[in-house]
């Protein structure tokens, strides 16, 4: 069962505050720039590169938080046209995770045979995302 992203998922990307699993750390995504800024308390903050794919793997799992996404639709969107194995996925989701000090698998969820979601919870507004103009190439 794959979810469909919304209408505007291939022409916007949700751009939410999200929480880490480090307590006083929040990051925010910049899909063009294919980077994650992490934030403490104390006002330190980090600029993390994801790289292309693992940009939108964390992309389409943003488009709906709390739906599972299967692992062929997220290689398909992550790498577009190209062939790679399914340990280049099982890569890119360990990275975010260590990205995200998602330790115990929270935040990026693994639904065995089915595929990942990312945990609503762990977004700052869940009820009013931030959607973001497309950015042209």
């Amino acid at each position: 069962m794959t979810s469909s992203p919304p209408s505007l998922a291939t022409e916007a990307a949700i751009c939410p505050l999200l929480k880490t699993g480090r307590k006083g750390c929040s990051a925010r995504f910049d899909r063009s720039l294919y980077q994650l800024e992490l934030s403490e308390e104390g006002g330190n903050k980090k600029t993390v590169d994801l790289g292309f794919s693992g940009s939108r793997v964390l992309e389409r799992l943003l488009q709906c938080p709390g739906e599972v996404v299967s692992r062929e639709e997220l290689m398909s969107y992550a790498w577009e046209n190209r062939v790679v194995g399914q340990g280049s996925l099982s890569q890119q989701i360990y990275t975010l995770r260590q990205i995200l000090f998602d330790g115990h698998n929270q935040i990026i969820q693994t639904l065995p045979r089915r595929g990942y979601l990312f945990n609503p919870q762990y977004l700052h507004d869940a009820e009013s995302p931030i959607v973001l103009a497309p950015v042209l190439a």
